[in-house]
């Protein structure tokens, strides 16, 4: 530990500088190595990326480059922001991997500010190392890496940014600008992946927990934040609506997830189509998404009330899934294999203890 004492006397800056280069050297080097069979978008990636060209193309948020027909699969910020390096680069994956390598080196500055305003200086150092070298976020592990094109990399920074954000300014002096900004932030990010959508019921509490402000102004300020909130997801609300003739204020996704963690075969984790008839799977092309998605939530609702039983022990299983210690590695022959991943039992151990 003194050893460390005496490295927290450098001059910040030059300690901060350090984390980025190394951080950013590390990521280049991942993304230079990068397998030729990885250098192309697939699945996922591919769909963000057809999104973005179509985009650019004139044809709409669409992954049906020869229909154009609409889709509400993804969320907008993503693929708009691949669609911004494209109009500068051109169809350029190295250049959205070089911005995505910044963008992730830069996580170690914003932790290390993280780290230090809630527990000192030393744990921001030590979060701002381990993020620097931290395997997931240098080279491909589930949805880890600046070399390939989620949504995860943008929603990581941006994430970093509003929770930097909220310890500085909005919890220090919760003003209308600072609701506002909030607000905004959190649409962003809610537009990107929409996991963190019921946040402000957390931050409701959060802000008066850290404030101490009286309940009503608390209330007022959360309002704000909430209207800024909901001015940010609207057009792609209304776009929806008009696409879908249904309100969707995130994605048609929603079925798919809830029916893959449950139903007859699901172990915690696995992929609709599996035990769905044939009939069924024949009439999946000539649905529309929002059918799909109903159908999906519709399986899944009519499992969790047969089998109310069997929640709990599924639930548990979904934690195993989620807190999974081996590495899943897809190759090009179509081979999976796993292996033990220390950097997620490091991880695990932090947080058990919050």
């Amino acid at each position: 530990m003194k050893y460390i004492d005496k490295i927290m006397l450098f001059d910040e800056k030059k300690t901060l500088a350090f984390f980025f280069l190394a951080a950013l050297a590390l990521r280049l080097a991942a993304v230079i190595n990068l397998p030729t069979y990885r250098q192309v978008p697939t699945v996922d990636d591919a769909q963000y990326d057809t999104l973005a060209v179509n985009l650019l193309a004139g044809k709409g948020f669409t992954l049906d480059s020869a229909t154009g027909k609409p889709t509400s699969w993804r969320m907008p910020l993503y693929p708009l922001f691949l669609a911004s390096i494209y109009s500068i680069f051109w169809h350029n994956y190295l250049a959205v991997r070089i911005i995505q390598c910044i963008m992730s080196a830069l996580l170690c500055i914003m932790i290390f500010y993280i780290g230090k305003m809630t527990f000192g200086r030393k744990t921001g150092f030590f979060a701002a190392l381990i993020l620097a070298f931290y395997q997931p976020y240098i080279y491909y592990i589930y949805y880890g890496g600046p070399a390939f094109l989620f949504s995860e990399n943008l929603f990581n920074f941006l994430f970093l940014i509003f929770v930097l954000f909220l310890g500085k300014e909005f919890f220090v002096n919760p003003s209308l600008k600072n609701s506002i900004i909030s607000g905004i932030l959190l649409g962003l990010l809610v537009l990107t992946r929409p996991v963190i959508a019921l946040f402000p019921v957390f931050l409701f509490a959060l802000l008066l927990y850290k404030t101490k402000r009286a309940f009503i102004f608390t209330l007022k300020r959360m309002a704000l934040l909430f209207v800024s909130f909901m001015i940010v997801l609207l057009p792609w609300i209304i776009r929806n609506y008009i696409v879908n003739k249904a309100f969707i204020p995130f994605s048609t996704q929603a079925g798919f997830v809830l029916l893959s963690g449950n139903n007859p075969v699901s172990v915690g984790s696995a992929f609709p189509e599996n035990f769905l008839t044939q009939d069924e799977k024949k009439k999946l092309s000539s649905m529309s998404e929002l059918e799909i998605d109903k159908m999906y939530r519709r399986h899944a609702k009519e499992f969790m009330l047969r089998n109310y039983k069997k929640l709990p022990k599924l639930f548990f299983k979904k934690i195993l899934v989620m807190w999974d210690f081996f590495a899943t590695n897809y190759y090009s022959n179509s081979v999976i294999s796993r292996r033990y991943n220390i950097w997620y039992s490091v991880v695990f151990i932090f947080a058990l203890f919050g």
